[in-house]
């Protein structure tokens, strides 16, 4: 069973890390597969069973992970979650009265990532009960360092020689992936997997350090390469080496800074443990070939990176801190319970802060603050309380410990806990299903590290026995968590064969009824396979809808508020489905909720600022519509074009665009289409002063400037370039145009110090070269 789960865990990280539902479906089955199979084992007196420490309080966090997702009335839920309550009955209550709803905003995605923290919790169990002695720990820390260095080597190779599919020969990487590393989409989530593993490779690559005392360094020479057990040695060595240097590589910003952490920290318990001075000489020279193995690829991508940390002036160019500072305000809001976990995505949008441009921000990118604000402060302390629980169990038992197998690898596993503990503080690694599964192995070793014994004999490990009943409660529990898995799980991905055909189709631009109705069967199909998924409800309500069948689409919308009673689009669509009933007050609340929740899509306040005009509410439109094109300012004349279909003058106009630059620059060049320009010339001075307190403002004065170039106006446009210049410092591209503006003036002189300043900013800007040679040969290129 041991090479079972080990096989397991080498999947998972191969099957993209166990993020895609048939890969969940795969390793997380086959983890509670294993479970039962232990269970039945040791019902039958095949098998010992131990107590495994902190089961208790992680049963409790099981249990009340799981009352998360049990709909409870509404005058519990008030006095449970406030703030769910007050959303609830500002949107789902208004057309469903009185339903009940969970503590889970999203009962799915809450169940879906139970069953991922079960299987992780499974492994740590079985990782306890199966390395019970020292040959069983032994063989799993071989297999454990090999895969690891096999993989590193692996994830290298395709650094080096990439041709945009996985692993060359399987898909192509999914659109929009950047910074892919070995089998990971994301190349941190790599690297916090191959943190935890490099101390415990380079714990391995110590015990395996030959114990033979040396007069001389001809001696030592001499007998590494007749010394059998040099080989291991060397071999465990050069593995920790590619898993360092991999870190690296990877471009991971917090796997490298966490990959030292954990070296660091391995350093200092080596010397709280007062072990000898030449390993840690040997340790030493291992960070000293880490190094000079990255140099080998190059120190600049890694400089680079770090470098885009920050922007020309200094200012931190990372959103990180955005999203920390506003998930504050939703632990405030939930404070006892939290949202439901796994949750975080439906929940942020209403309290997001800085536009991310149609990117859905999924993760608080902080795992401590995704879990505080998902599971309140119930969930944190249950689990604070579990772990501390584990940790401490295994350090009273490592002390007494003498063997430096036993303190090496429990040295290597705290150090590997302490990788993925500092780089949990900028990411989200152990949502990923595969780095969950390998840190719950870590604290299995870490358990059986500190409770083998190294002695041969009958008892092997002083772990306490478990009671005579373990096997017969554990096989029922396991066949009910199988079979519940494989409902869920398995409904999932049903559900997904049966949607496939309506994926990426817009049903409006169906014109034949029976490829609509087609899709309504898909649709159906699938939501009875995944009835908790919203989306397939929601789906359903769609074609209902234009079908003609506002009744049973109402219906459909329901079922889908049910099961996503927060999401933003769902909301928005029943609002103007009863809108059309007649129902104005209902659907306004729900329009006005829907724009309150998913705060950064502009087409939230878009459909609220149209429907507010359209009911006469011409101040309330105004300001919706604003917000919406503060969040979309390209779709500028789209708007203007709607504003003036509803009347409005042009002081009107003004009073709609937000203050960016952007939106004003759009509505000049409108003016000036209009022959209206003065008031375009005014304009565009509005958009320059706004524009001088955005990053990107230096677009304002070119456009502003071209405006005016095309009225061969080139004074005026050199002046607005000039004034840009003194505003904004030094920009390759205003000197570039000052430099063209100069020599339309004839200022051949102040061209050149131009274009001299535009080349000494970009170096690269070839143009503009070749403009200085014709400059100083009197013969200016065209």
């Amino acid at each position: 069973m041991l090479n079972a789960l080990l096989t397991i865990l080498i999947i998972a990280p191969l099957a993209y890390g166990t993020t895609g539902s048939w890969a969940q479906l795969l390793v997380q089955g086959a983890v509670f597969g294993l479970l039962l199979v232990w269970a039945l084992a040791v019902a039958r007196g095949r098998r010992r069973a131990y107590r495994v420490p902190g089961t208790r309080l992680l049963l409790l966090l099981g249990i009340f992970l799981l009352l998360q997702c049990l709909p409870l009335p509404p005058a519990m839920l008030k006095i449970l979650s406030p703030t769910a309550w007050r959303h609830y009955s500002e949107g789902v209550w208004l057309v469903s009265p009185g339903s009940w709803l969970p503590l889970s905003i999203n009962p799915r995605a809450s169940l879906l990532e139970i069953f991922q923290l079960f299987s992780g919790i499974a492994v740590y169990f079985l990782a306890v009960q199966l390395i019970d002695s020292r040959v069983a720990l032994r063989r799993t820390l071989t297999v454990v360092v090999c895969f690891a260095g096999l993989y590193a080597l692996l994830a290298i190779f395709y650094s080096l020689f990439p041709n945009g599919r996985i692993l060359w020969v399987l898909h192509p990487w999914p659109p929009g992936t950047a910074q892919q590393f070995g089998t990971y989409v994301n190349g941190n989530h790599y690297a916090g997997l191959m943190g935890m593993l490099l101390p415990l490779c380079v714990a391995w690559f110590l015990v395996h350090k030959p114990q033979t005392s040396y007069s001389n360094w001809r001696e030592q020479l001499v007998d590494f390469f007749s010394d059998p057990q040099a080989s291991p040695h060397l071999l465990f060595g050069m593995g920790s080496l590619l898993v360092a240097v991999s870190i690296f590589i990877s471009g991971s910003r917090g796997g490298i800074l966490s990959c030292c952490g954990a070296l660091l920290l391995f350093g200092l318990l080596l010397v709280l443990r007062g072990f000898d001075r030449r390993r840690g000489i040997l340790l030493a020279v291992f960070f000293a070939l880490l190094l000079g193995g990255v140099g080998i690829f190059g120190w600049e991508p890694i400089f680079a990176d770090f470098a885009r940390l920050r922007a020309v002036d200094g200012s931190l160019q990372e959103q990180r801190p955005d999203y920390w500072r506003d998930s504050g305000q939703m632990l405030a809001d939930y404070p006892l319970a939290g949202t439901g976990v796994g949750t975080f995505a439906d929940v942020y949008r209403g309290y997001q802060t800085v536009p991310t441009f149609g990117h859905v921000v999924d993760h608080a990118h902080n795992d401590y603050i995704e879990w505080a604000t998902d599971n309140g402060l119930v969930g944190s302390l249950l689990l604070t309380a579990a772990l501390l629980t584990i940790l401490f169990t295994a350090w009273r038992q490592l002390r007494r410990r003498r063997t430096l197998m036993s303190n090496y690898l429990g040295i290597g596993c705290l150090a590997g806990l302490g990788s993925i503990a500092l780089h949990s503080l900028t990411d989200f690694n152990l949502r990923i299903g595969a780095n969950l599964l390998w840190f719950a192995l870590l604290w299995g070793l870490l358990i059986a590290a500190a409770a083998t014994r190294s002695r041969a004999g009958r008892v092997t490990s002083d772990l306490v026995p478990a009671g005579g009943r373990s096997g017969r409660i554990a096989a029922p529990a396991a066949m009910v968590l199988l079979f519940s898995f494989l409902v869920l799980r398995g409904g999932v991905c049903g559900g997904l064969l049966a949607f496939a055909p309506v994926e990426g189709v817009n049903p409006r631009e169906i014109r034949e009824p029976g490829q609509l109705q087609a899709l309504l069967g898909a649709s159906r199909q699938a939501a009875a396979r995944d009835p908790l998924q919203a989306d397939y409800h929601f789906a359903v309500g769609n074609l209902l809808r234009l079908s003609g069948n506002r009744e049973e689409a109402f219906s459909s919308y329901l079922r889908a508020l049910r099961c996503r009673p927060l999401d933003g689009e769902i909301l928005q669509q029943t609002g103007l489905l009863l809108a059309g009933q007649g129902r104005d007050e209902a659907a306004e609340s729900l329009l006005l909720q829907a724009a309150a929740l998913d705060r950064m899509t502009a087409e939230r306040l878009r459909v609220l600022g149209n429907w507010q005009l359209r009911q006469g509410r011409r101040e309330d439109g105004v300001n919706s519509l604003r917000r919406a094109l503060a969040l979309e300012p390209k779709r500028t004349r789209n708007y203007l074009t709607l504003l003036i279909l509803s009347g409005f003058s042009d002081r009107e106009l003004r009073a709609v665009l937000p203050s960016l630059s952007g939106p004003w620059l759009d509505y000049g060049d409108y003016l000036v289409e209009r022959g209206m320009t003065t008031a375009a010339e005014e304009v565009y001075r509005r958009s320059l002063a706004l524009a001088d307190g955005e990053n990107n403002g230096s677009g304002a004065y070119h456009r502003v400037a071209r405006y005016y170039a095309r009225r061969k106006e080139w004074a005026l446009a050199l002046q607005v370039i000039t004034e840009g210049l003194e505003r904004r410092g030094g920009d390759a591209s205003l000197y570039r145009a000052a430099g063209i503006y100069d020599l339309r003036s004839g200022l051949d002189l102040q061209a050149r110090e131009a274009f001299q300043q535009a080349l000494r900013l970009n170096p690269r800007d070839k143009w503009v070269r070749k403009q200085l040679q014709a400059l100083n040969q009197g013969d200016v290129v065209k």
